[in-house]
């Protein structure tokens, strides 16, 4: 179906995490199986359960694993002399990893508002752990610049405006979207929109 290789050393269940993922990003959520997913990372069925029990639970634990690898950086970034440093640092992370990994971009914007159990699949524990994090930083940068700008409203609109950079790549490279910046250039600007959106500091 594919040619997804595995590294000797790796465990069912990562086999079946990047089985996964790729299957998903190749065929769509929808059209990807569990019994694909399961010849393709050579196992069955009941240790598909074990592992993950569901779909949509794999697709979860795939948005998860992104979001917590961003909080070990990010947790790093409090050696920066700002917080508006570490927030254009953190900007520049956020789009670094989804350009390491254009599988994983393109599940985030494609499927990532899929609805399970009441809330959308993206929003993991380590998402809203970054969340925090960033309202944090930007509460933060705000008091020292002594701008009274809504912390949320601001979170809104650079987490958006990285989606729509990372959207428009991807709609690109699918489909011949116009799109002319490149991905580095995408990196450089969204540390360039905190420095826009935030008071001097």
């Amino acid at each position: 179906m594919s040619n997804l290789r595995f590294r000797q050393e790796m465990t069912v269940r990562d086999r079946i995490f990047q089985a996964g993922k790729h299957l998903f990003f190749l065929l769509g959520f929808e059209n990807a199986t569990i019994q694909a997913i399961c010849r393709e990372a050579g196992t069955d069925e009941p240790e598909f359960s074990q592992h993950f029990g569901s779909k949509e639970a794999l697709l979860q634990a795939i948005f998860e694993d992104a979001w917590s690898s961003l909080l070990v950086p990010a947790r790093s970034l409090q050696a920066a002399p700002s917080p508006k440093t570490r927030l254009k640092n953190l900007a520049r992370s956020i789009i670094a990893l989804f350009r390491r990994d254009p599988e994983l971009r393109d599940l985030l914007l494609f499927e990532g508002r899929r609805v399970r159990h009441g809330e959308m699949m993206m929003l993991t524990p380590s998402y809203t752990d970054l969340t925090a994090l960033i309202d944090s930083l930007l509460q933060s940068a705000l008091q020292e610049g002594s701008r009274s700008l809504e912390v949320h409203l601001l979170r809104s609109s650079l987490t958006g405006a990285f989606e729509g950079l990372l959207r428009d790549l991807a709609l690109h490279e699918r489909f011949g979207y116009p799109v002319y910046y490149s991905p580095d250039k995408a990196e450089q600007f969204a540390a360039e929109l905190v420095e826009r959106l935030l008071p001097a500091g």
